[in-house]
């Protein structure tokens, strides 16, 4: 029996077949329940302002009567606020102050004795820079040298990882003398100075 080519063969097309079961057309809803809420709610508050202009209308006020014109009102309030009350009090006169500070600072002067420093122990060192070839290390001792007018030196150091030439300005007195020349240098665009104590 020979095998029947299915992949090449086109389907027919579909018919409306008679036997199918329609399917049930779906009823949109008549409103939505929010919709309803909103409309009940919108009516609700037009009934309450229209019950609250209603209530003001029939009651004008307290001082509104009914036989007084406005301009008889305005001129009765007008005739009680320009009499005096008599059982008020008068203010009592504001107490003058007497500024004692205009007259006792400028004879009052701070006396300072002299500048003073914070005994700093221990004396700093500025390490500008680790290289790995002393010709850089020379040229950036000039370079320092050039900037700031600041000695420095070129140490020789070995390490477990190779030969390393620090450049090394100092001895500072204290740590706000190595400041000071660590911006200087920065702002000479000499950065990554980092200060430690003088060994």
């Amino acid at each position: 029996m020979a095998h029947k080519d299915y992949i090449s063969k086109t389907r027919p097309k579909k018919k409306n077949s008679p036997y199918r079961a329609k399917r049930p057309v779906k009823k949109q809803a008549p409103a939505d329940w929010k919709f309803r809420i909103i409309s009940i709610a919108a009516l609700i508050i037009v009934v309450g302002v229209v019950y609250f202009l209603n209530f003001i209308d029939e009651n004008p006020g307290p001082l509104a009567d009914q036989g007084q014109s406005i301009e008889s009102q305005i001129a009765q309030v007008q005739q009680q606020a320009q009499q005096p009350e008599e059982n008020d009090d008068p203010l009592p006169e504001k107490p003058k102050e007497e500024l004692a500070f205009w007259t006792t600072l400028p004879e009052k002067k701070v006396k300072v004795s002299g500048g003073y420093e914070v005994a700093d122990p221990q004396r700093r060192k500025l390490q500008c820079a680790s290289l790995r070839s002393r010709a850089k290390a020379e040229e950036l001792k000039a370079k320092i040298a050039f900037t700031t007018g600041q000695p420095s030196d070129v140490r020789r150091s070995e390490g477990s990882n190779g030969v390393w030439y620090k450049v090394v300005l100092g001895p500072f007195e204290n740590k706000r003398s190595a400041e000071r020349i660590k911006h200087e240098l920065r702002s000479n665009q000499i950065n990554g100075c980092i200060i430690y104590p003088w060994s």
